[in-house]
């Protein structure tokens, strides 16, 4: 991936870094408030810290409402629009899809309908994909974004098990798929290959 391409791992590093601007941007709003007076009246703490108590219900205070934001932010307030873009720089594929699979089978073209769902927060992203024969669920996964050169993907590993029934003569394997991502994000076009040296094609459609 090139500079300029953002996945989840850069993600991660983004909330974490979001950490320190949020306590500098607490601190003195509660200094101003509460715990300004607190500090003034100089009752510092039997802790060696040499921290007053107003001080130290600041610190306190700031690092719990930081942590609640957090929380929240990861879990579903990334998904709001009016952070698209500039904070949030990975589309939100939460859903349930459907589609078709191809690909060769001893030489002859198959078509495979199949259904998949995607859960997603802002630092992962977990694929079920399921048809007729067998599942497979990701086993880790990312996004491969470059503004730049109009680039949009998911890519992913994952494992396929297919039923027992059919197990002797298609056992479990492990494989990549690739999709790049529609410009409205209810579409999903690639490919996949396997460790059984097979491969095919995925179209998927947000239900």
């Amino acid at each position: 991936m090139g500079a300029t391409q953002k996945g989840l791992g850069a993600q991660k590093q983004g909330v974490w870094n979001m950490l320190p601007a949020l306590d500098s941007l607490l601190w003195p709003i509660f200094f101003l408030g509460g715990g300004r007076k607190n500090y003034q009246q100089g009752r510092w703490l039997q802790c060696g810290l040499g921290l007053s108590k107003g001080t130290w219900d600041i610190i306190t205070t700031s690092i719990s409402i930081t942590a609640i934001i957090v929380v929240l932010f990861v879990s579903w307030a990334w998904r709001w629009r009016v952070f698209r873009g500039w904070l949030v720089p990975i589309p939100n594929l939460n859903g349930k899809w459907e589609g078709t699979i191809r690909f060769k089978d001893n030489g002859e073209d198959r078509t495979r309908k199949v259904s998949v769902d995607i859960k997603q927060t802002i630092l992962s992203i977990v694929v079920r994909f399921k048809s007729k024969e067998s599942t497979s669920l990701s086993l880790c996964g990312s996004f491969n974004i470059d503004e730049k050169r109009g680039i949009k993907q998911l890519i992913y590993s994952y494992q396929n098990d297919p039923d027992a029934n059919i197990r002797e003569t298609s056992p479990v394997h492990y494989g990549t798929t690739k999709l790049d991502i529609g410009s409205d994000n209810k579409s999903l076009i690639g490919e996949y290959w396997t460790s059984r040296k097979t491969k095919g094609t995925i179209v998927l459609k947000k239900k």
